[in-house]
Protein backbone atom coordinates (compact mmCIF):
# COMPACT_ATOMS: atom_id res chain seq x y z
CA UNK A 1 0.00 0.00 0.00
CA UNK A 2 1.34 3.41 -0.98
CA UNK A 3 0.98 5.84 1.91
CA UNK A 4 2.52 8.89 0.24
CA UNK A 5 -0.68 10.93 0.51
CA UNK A 6 -1.05 10.14 4.21
CA UNK A 7 2.57 11.15 4.82
CA UNK A 8 2.08 14.38 2.85
CA UNK A 9 -1.05 15.23 4.86
CA UNK A 10 0.81 14.71 8.14
CA UNK A 11 3.85 16.76 7.03
CA UNK A 12 1.92 19.78 5.75
CA UNK A 13 1.30 22.47 8.37
CA UNK A 14 -2.14 23.26 6.92
CA UNK A 15 -3.44 19.67 6.83
CA UNK A 16 -1.47 17.97 9.61
CA UNK A 17 -4.40 18.17 12.05
CA UNK A 18 -6.91 16.73 9.58
CA UNK A 19 -8.51 13.47 10.66
CA UNK A 20 -7.65 10.61 8.31
CA UNK A 21 -9.49 7.30 8.01
CA UNK A 22 -7.93 4.78 5.64
CA UNK A 23 -9.89 1.92 4.12
CA UNK A 24 -8.55 -1.02 2.15
CA UNK A 25 -9.47 -4.54 1.15
CA UNK A 26 -6.14 -5.72 2.56
CA UNK A 27 -5.34 -5.49 6.25
CA UNK A 28 -2.83 -2.65 6.35
CA UNK A 29 -4.33 -1.25 9.56
CA UNK A 30 -1.24 -1.38 11.74
CA UNK A 31 0.95 0.14 9.04
CA UNK A 32 -1.55 2.95 8.37
CA UNK A 33 -1.84 3.77 12.06
CA UNK A 34 1.96 3.74 12.38
CA UNK A 35 2.16 6.23 9.49
CA UNK A 36 -0.30 8.62 11.14
CA UNK A 37 -3.81 7.56 10.17
CA UNK A 38 -6.40 8.12 12.87
CA UNK A 39 -8.34 5.00 11.98
CA UNK A 40 -8.39 2.07 9.58
CA UNK A 41 -11.43 0.21 8.27
CA UNK A 42 -11.10 -3.09 6.46
CA UNK A 43 -13.33 -3.46 3.39
CA UNK A 44 -16.04 -4.47 3.04
CA UNK A 45 -17.56 -2.58 5.93
CA UNK A 46 -21.02 -1.62 7.03
CA UNK A 47 -22.02 2.06 7.02
CA UNK A 48 -22.39 1.93 10.80
CA UNK A 49 -18.69 1.03 11.11
CA UNK A 50 -17.72 4.09 9.09
CA UNK A 51 -19.98 6.36 11.14
CA UNK A 52 -18.53 4.97 14.38
CA UNK A 53 -15.00 5.53 13.10
CA UNK A 54 -15.78 9.09 12.00
CA UNK A 55 -17.25 9.88 15.42
CA UNK A 56 -14.15 8.50 17.18
CA UNK A 57 -11.80 10.52 14.98
CA UNK A 58 -13.81 13.71 15.54
CA UNK A 59 -13.81 13.13 19.30
CA UNK A 60 -10.07 12.35 19.31
CA UNK A 61 -9.25 15.43 17.24
CA UNK A 62 -11.42 17.64 19.47
CA UNK A 63 -9.46 16.65 22.59
CA UNK A 64 -6.78 19.30 23.19
CA UNK A 65 -4.22 17.03 24.86
CA UNK A 66 -4.32 14.11 22.42
CA UNK A 67 -1.14 12.20 21.68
Amino acid sequence: MDLDLLCAIRQDEVTCETGVIVSSGADFGERCLDEGADSFILKPFMPEELIKSIRKVIAKRATPDRE
